[in-house]
């Protein structure tokens, strides 16, 4: 059994890639302390990052549930690219484990940080995710399949 502050925060510490990999990769502290878990979650973050750069020079920002109020439990907001888009699921403290997103069918969904914090499901038009953890984040990957509409709402 790990250090139970460590285990407390490990959904938090999840959570800090998913904002990098869709802006700028900024690291403010020393990486080599950092245990084998950590460790790799921000050298999968860092890969991710470098594989969608050229993705994210043509972003154009959404925020398929609406704009957040500042209190908001649970925040989605995305980036879309055309062919390929990065949506960053929030729970920030919500008594729900669900968040309900509307996303145009005929996509492939693929999460990217951390993999397993959520479950994802298509349904009706809509991406659902759940969060196991009161606090924790998720970046999932939308892309368009052949029969698909691009993930860009026209």
């Amino acid at each position: 059994m790990g250090d139970p502050t460590t285990e407390r925060l490990r959904p938090l510490i999840a959570t800090v890639p998913t904002n990098a990999v869709l802006g700028r990769i900024h690291l403010d502290s020393c990486l080599d302390p950092l245990d084998p878990g950590r460790s790799a979650l921000v050298a999968r973050a860092a890969g991710i990052h470098k594989g969608c750069r050229s993705d994210l020079a043509r972003d154009v920002p959404r925020w398929p549930p609406g704009l957040p109020r500042r209190d908001a439990g649970q925040i989605a907001p995305a980036v879309d690219c055309g062919e390929v888009a990065y949506l960053a699921v929030w729970r920030r403290g919500s008594p729900s484990d669900m968040i309900d997103l509307p996303w145009p069918a005929g996509h492939d969904l693929t999460p990217l940080v951390p993999p397993e914090a959520a479950q994802v499901r298509w349904e009706a038009g809509a991406i659902h995710v759940r969060s196991r953890e009161p606090r924790s984040a998720a970046l999932l990957r939308p892309s368009k399949t052949v029969e698909g509409r691009p993930c860009r709402e026209t």
